[in-house]
């Protein structure tokens, strides 16, 4: 999970609201990408934290718009996930427990 780790995946969500098309685009590749990996991953636990979270994002974005192309989303929204994301890979964080069950 270095995607994750490395604050990447927070850095691809925060894109989402870019105002350059461009920019999201790069951000829903990014996260294509590491859904893909997700499937390759022997990582169980981990592995179904990150499959719901990026599923949550997918449904969102399908109940929002009908055409697939690069939404922007607004930059609070893309804020809570980036920081969600951050929070998420640290199990003694404050704010994990409340994150974890607000997302699941």
């Amino acid at each position: 999970m270095k995607l994750v780790e490395s604050g990447a995946l927070s850095l691809a969500l925060a894109s989402l609201s870019s105002q350059h098309r461009d920019m999201r685009s790069v951000g829903y590749h990014v996260l294509h990408r590491f859904e893909a990996r997700l499937g390759e991953s022997k990582m169980a636990t981990e592995k179904q934290i990150w499959i719901h979270f990026i599923s949550l994002i997918k449904r969102g974005l399908n109940a929002a718009t009908s055409n697939k192309t690069c939404l922007k989303l607004p930059s609070v929204v893309t804020l809570f996930l980036a920081r969600a994301a951050l929070i998420l890979i640290n199990p003694s964080h404050i704010m994990y427990d409340p994150i974890s069950n607000f997302l699941l």
